[in-house]
């Protein structure tokens, strides 16, 4: 994650949902940013490999 969980989100109140300081329910908008970038750090590996397979795909066929 570019983002900093410690360092830069918890200045926000985006580092955990149980760090929030409030009721969850509260605050629908934060829970589901803390969500996506919690869902990001997952998706990091697959969006990687996809990447590398397109590449190769255009190398292979010659596109462009």
């Amino acid at each position: 994650m570019i983002l900093h969980r410690k360092r830069f989100l918890a200045n926000y109140g985006l580092d955990d949902v149980n760090n929030m300081g409030c009721n969850p329910s509260e605050r629908p908008f934060q829970v589901q940013m803390i969500g996506l970038l919690q869902a990001v750090q997952y998706l990091k590996l697959p969006v990687i490999a996809c990447n590398i397979l397109t590449i190769m795909f255009e190398l292979i066929l010659g596109g462009g």
